[in-house]
């Protein structure tokens, strides 16, 4: 799963001449972190070869969007800018990105700077409104409010996509993408006035066991 991970576990960020490298890719010019395993696609290819099937998803999807759109679980942001540069002729369409992690958090909103249509929320999604543990993962990518994925946890802030909705004024979201690692049912269970309003379109990951999705949700 994380192929070429396991180069930066070993590769000392001073052999890249720092611990942040700017770095032309696919979705655009990105400050990653080399020290961060979850970065390595980027930063060797540019882009993230496991999800091509999903980033043409969504690249064929920017067209129909109109409104708003929500990334949870954004991570470093390749969804985030994946859709800001398609969008980037279509003004008005705002992109709001989710992630809890403080460590990635600081390179979401760095990259984010320069953009008006682009909102970073340091925050997990989740079906309440609380505050939670993030254990974090050998990898970033890993990282999870409901897996014990370690022993290692942090306390972050957690909200709801009904919350978020109402205290932005969110008239209609059109896209949300939503990868959590096994938090994606409790992310549903807090969007049930939202999807009720507006019947966005989800990009949800899912293990075999979760796709009852549908049937829980209710």
């Amino acid at each position: 799963r994380h192929g070429y991970a396991r180069i930066l576990k070993y590769l000392p960020s001073y052999l890249w001449g720092s611990r942040d490298i700017l770095v032309e890719t696919k979705v655009g010019k990105l400050v990653l972190p080399s020290f961060e395993p979850s970065a390595a696609n980027l930063l060797f290819w540019g882009e993230i070869p496991g999800d091509k099937h999903e980033t043409r998803i969504v690249s064929d999807l920017v067209a129909m969007f109109q409104n708003h759109v929500i990334d949870v679980g954004a991570h470093l942001g390749y969804y985030t800018f994946l859709m800001n540069a398609a969008l980037f002729a279509k003004p008005g369409v705002m992109i709001h990105s989710f992630e809890p992690d403080p460590r990635l958090f600081r390179y979401l909103s760095y990259n984010s700077r320069q953009f008006s249509s682009i909102f970073c929320y340091q925050e997990a999604v989740g079906s309440r409104n609380e505050l939670v543990d993030l254990w974090l993962g050998s990898s970033a990518d890993l990282n999870s409010v409901v897996r014990h994925v370690s022993e290692q946890g942090i306390s972050v802030n957690q909200t709801t996509l009904d919350a978020l909705v109402e205290r932005e004024n969110i008239p209609c979201v059109d896209f949300v993408k939503v990868d959590t690692e096994g938090g994606e049912l409790e992310v549903l269970r807090g969007a049930r006035g939202m999807r009720g309003t507006c019947s966005p379109i989800w990009m949800v990951e899912m293990r075999s066991e979760e796709r009852r999705v549908g049937k829980e949700c209710r």
